[in-house]
């Protein structure tokens, strides 16, 4: 395998880890993007005066983490001495495409970006890519207000406070928030004992398929 070989096989690994975080990574349009990016900059050796900001991730940490990726890859060819020996062009996407290129799991580079037949021509990359993305923020928005919501959280106290620690409801609460180390603790008094108990604040009833009942205040 060669120095650039090596190189390819960093920057897969890479995009494999940022799949498992954020899985639209393998997406046609982000792929397309990495293509882009890849070509003109690797293939036909563009100097990087400037570099893309979106990729087409569905947040700004993933088009960050990927950017990183192909920056990386891109330094690590740079400082390669098969970088200077193999000519732009054809020869270039051939290493990217080598079948010597792969995962430890046997991933190669068309799984993450896609196999081209033809040499892509050498052309600047859309502005739009130089631009910040923007993200959908709606439903964070959304889950925010709800828990803010004086009447969920009411609601929600009681509710926890009425079920005994192995129902069905407690469980599901339990285990869709991970750890009990994460999620905040309520006290409530049961038979003039007090029993502490683990709980998510961010649970919405909403979300256990359940009608918000009507609370006195």
């Amino acid at each position: 395998m060669t120095n650039l070989e090596s190189a390819v096989v960093g920057l897969l690994e890479q995009l494999a880890r940022i799949s498992d975080e954020h899985d639209e990574v393998l997406d046609t349009d982000v792929r397309e993007a990495m293509r882009l990016t890849v070509s003109w900059y690797f293939v036909w050796g563009q100097p990087r005066t400037r570099f893309p900001r979106s990729f087409g991730t569905s947040s700004a940490d993933g088009d960050r983490q990927v950017a990183d990726a192909l920056n990386a890859f891109l330094d690590a060819a740079e400082r390669s001495s098969d970088g200077v020996r193999i000519p732009q062009g054809q020869p270039r996407l051939d290493i990217l495409q080598s079948d010597a290129a792969q995962t430890a799991a046997g991933a190669t580079y068309d799984e993450f970006v896609g196999h081209a037949d033809t040499l892509t021509p050498a052309a600047p990359l859309p502005e739009h890519m130089f631009e910040e993305a923007a993200y959908d923020d709606d439903d964070d928005d959304d889950d925010r207000e709800l828990a803010e919501n004086p009447l969920v959280q009411r609601w929600r106290a009681k509710q926890i406070d009425a079920e005994p620690l192995d129902s069905p409801r407690w469980t599901t609460w339990t285990h869709s928030y991970g750890s009990a180390d994460d999620v905040p603790e309520h006290t409530h008094t049961d038979g003039g004992q007090a029993r502490r108990r683990k709980a998510s604040a961010a649970a919405s009833p909403m979300g256990l398929g359940e009608d918000l009942p009507t609370i006195a205040a």
